[in-house]
C-alpha cells in the first residue's frame, strides 16, 4: 500500500471513531435529555396534579391540561430524534453492525422513556382528552401522542411470532418483550455490542420499562376503547344527531316578547340559562327536561356601562393588554383587539334589531344569538354565578376564545377542540390559577366510561350542592308547555321537580 493509502485509511479510523463516539454521546446526550424533562414534568405537573386529586376528576382544568400539553411537546422533540435514528433500519436481533445497534439502544430509550411517561399520564382520567383531540396542539400533530402511545404498547405485548431458524438471533425488528422473553441470547447479544456504556445503558432501561410496562399496558386498553367510540364511530354519531335535530314540530306557544323582555332585565353579563323547546326529535337524545345550555352576555351597550366602572375587572385586562403587547386599555378594548371576529361582530350588532345577546353551542358550533332566537322556546330557568365581575369577565373572555369550534358529537368533557353547549359552560367557568379565577364547579354524567355534561347536570348541581356551598343563585323559571296555554313562573320548587322523580306518582 502507497504512503497515501496508508494515510487516508489512517483518516478513515479516525473519523469513523469520530463518528462512533458522536454518535453514540448523542443517544446518552438524548436519554439525558428525557430524564431532565421527567425530572420537571414530575415537579410541575405530577406534584400539583396529586395536591389537586387531579387522578379522581374526570375533567382536567385548563391551566394542568395546557401544562400537559407543553410537557408532551418537550418530550416530542426528543422523541422525534430517537425515531429518526431507528427510522428506514431493520434491527436484527445478534447483529454485530453499530449503526443495527444504535438503533436498538434508540428504540431501548424510546419506550422505556415512554411507557414511564405515559404510564403516569393515564393516572388522570382527564388526560384522556389531550390523546383524543382531534386537531393539532400546539407543536403536537393530531394523534401523534395516540400512535406514539400504541407503538410502544405493542412492543410490551406478550403475542408469540414465528422465529427464525437461529431462534432468538436473526429476529427482524424484535418487540422490546421479546429481548426480556430471551434474557440469554439477549444478555449474550449485549455483551457484544461495540459500545458496553450502550449495553449497560440498555440493562437500566429495560429494569425502568418493567417496572413502567405492566402499568401502562392495562391503562391503554381504556384508551384503545376510547378511541373507537370517539374517533372510529364520530362520523356516525354526528351524523344521526344531525338527522334527528332536522325534525321538530312547528314552535307552539312559546315565550313571547314580554317574557323575553322580563329575562333581559333580570339577567347580566355571564349567567346561564337552560332551555327546552317541545316537539323536537333530539329530546330523545338527553336525559330530563332541559336539552341545552347556554351564556347569557345581554345587549353590548349594558355590558359596556357595567364594566366601564368596574376597577379590578379593567385592572386585569390592563395588565394583559400590557404583557401581551395589545394596543387596549380596559376590559371591553380588550376583547374587541383579542376577539376580531366573534366579540368585534358582537360589537358591531350593538343596537340593532335582534342584537346578539348570547353565545352558545349548536351544531354548527359556538355561536353568537339573540335573544329572541335563544330564549323564544317552551321552557327557560336561569341562574347567575355568584362570583366577582372581573371573574365573570374572565368567563366571558374563555367563552369567546372558543367562538368558532365546532360541535362535539362525542358529548366527552375530556376534549376541548369541539364543544357541546354545556362544555362551554364548563370550560368557561373552570377556575384558573394563573390568572387568580374562581370557578364553578359541576355535576357530571358518565356514559359508557365517557364524562358528560348536560342541561340537566346543571341543573341538579344547583340542587346538589348545600346551600351555604352554592356559588349560583337562581333568578327564575318560565314555562309554556307546547300543548297548554298561557305562562307559568315556577320558583325553585318547580325547577326541583324537573330534575327529580315525582314520587306521588307512584301512590
Amino acid at each position: 500500500m502507497s504512503f497515501k493509502g496508508i494515510v487516508l485509511f489512517i483518516l478513515l479510523g479516525f473519523f469513523t471513531h469520530l463518528s462512533v463516539n458522536a454518535s453514540e454521546a448523542n443517544l446518552f446526550k438524548l436519554d439525558s435529555e428525557l430524564r431532565t424533562l421527567h425530572t420537571r414534568f414530575q415537579k410541575d405537573f405530577l406534584a400539583p396534579a396529586f395536591q389537586s386529586e387531579l387522578e379522581k376528576k374526570l375533567v382536567l382544568p385548563i391551566e394542568h391540561r395546557d401544562q400537559l400539553i407543553e410537557h408532551l411537546g418537550n418530550y416530542k422533540k426528543v422523541f422525534d430524534e430517537l425515531e429518526r435514528m431507528t427510522q428506514g433500519k431493520v434491527i436484527i436481533a445478534g447483529s454485530t453492525k453499530l449503526e443495527i445497534q444504535e438503533a436498538l439502544t434508540a428504540k431501548i430509550i424510546l419506550h422505556a422513556h415512554g411507557a414511564k411517561l405515559f404510564s403516569e399520564v393515564l393516572n388522570f382520567p382527564g388526560a384522556v382528552g389531550v390523546i383524543s383531540e382531534h386537531k393539532n396542539l400546539g407543536s403536537i400533530p393530531v394523534d401523534y401522542i395516540h400512535r406514539l402511545m400504541m407503538a410502544v404498547a405493542k412492543g410490551s405485548t406478550r403475542k408469540v411470532r414465528r422465529q427464525g431458524r437461529n431462534g432468538f438471533l436473526g429476529m427482524r425488528n424484535p418487540r422490546i418483550s421479546e429481548l426480556l422473553n430471551h434474557p440469554r441470547p439477549f444478555s449474550f447479544w449485549l455483551k457484544n455490542f461495540k459500545s458496553k456504556k450502550s449495553a449497560f445503558l440498555i440493562h437500566e432501561l429495560l429494569e425502568n420499562y418493567i417496572s413502567s410496562q405492566q402499568s401502562f399496558y392495562q391503562k391503554k386498553n381504556a384508551l384503545l376503547k376510547n378511541r373507537i367510540l370517539t374517533k372510529y364511530l364520530y362520523k356516525v354519531k354526528a351524523g344521526s344527531l344531525a338527522w334527528l335535530g332536522r325534525f321538530a314540530l312547528p314552535a307552539k306557544n312559546v315565550l313571547g316578547p314580554k317574557y323575553l323582555k322580563k329575562m333581559e332585565e333580570h339577567m347580566g353579563p355571564g349567567d346561564i340559562a337552560v332551555v327546552n323547546q317541545d316537539g323536537r326529535l333530539t329530546n330523545l337524545v338527553f336525559n330530563g327536561t332541559w336539552s341545552h345550555g347556554l351564556m347569557y352576555l345581554g345587549p353590548f351597550e349594558k355590558m359596556k356601562e357595567i364594566y366601564s366602572k368596574d376597577d379590578e375587572t379593567n385592572l386585569v385586562f390592563n395588565t394583559k393588554c400590557e404583557r401581551q403587547g395589545m394596543n387596549c386599555f380596559d376590559f371591553i378594548s380588550y376583547m374587541i383587539e383579542r376577539f376580531p371576529k366573534g366579540f368585534k361582530k358582537y360589537v358591531e350588532k350593538a343596537g340593532q334589531k335582534d342584537e346578539y345577546t348570547v353565545i352558545e353551542s349548536l351544531a354548527p358550533g359556538v355561536i353568537l344569538s339573540s335573544t329572541k332566537k335563544a330564549l323564544s322556546l317552551n321552557r327557560v330557568a336561569a341562574f347567575t354565578p355568584l362570583l366577582s365581575r372581573k371573574d365573570r369577565a374572565l368567563a366571558i373572555e374563555e367563552a369567546f376564545s372558543n367562538f368558532g369550534k365546532p360541535y362535539d358529537y362525542n358529548f366527552d368533557n375530556r376534549t376541548y377542540g369541539r364543544l357541546v353547549c354545556t362544555e362551554l359552560i364548563l370550560y368557561s367557568y373552570m377556575a384558573d390559577s394563573r390568572v387568580n379565577k374562581e370557578g364553578l364547579d359541576w355535576f357530571q354524567s358518565v356514559v359508557a366510561g365517557t364524562p358528560a355534561m348536560y342541561g340537566y347536570d346543571l341543573v341538579e348541581s344547583f340542587f346538589e350542592t348545600k346551600p351555604e356551598k352554592r356559588k349560583l343563585k337562581f333568578l327564575f323559571y318560565f314555562e309554556s308547555p307546547r300543548k297548554g296555554e298561557g305562562v307559568t313562573e315556577l320558583d325553585l320548587s318547580g325547577l326541583r321537580g324537573t330534575v327529580e322523580p315525582d314520587l306521588s306518582l307512584l301512590d
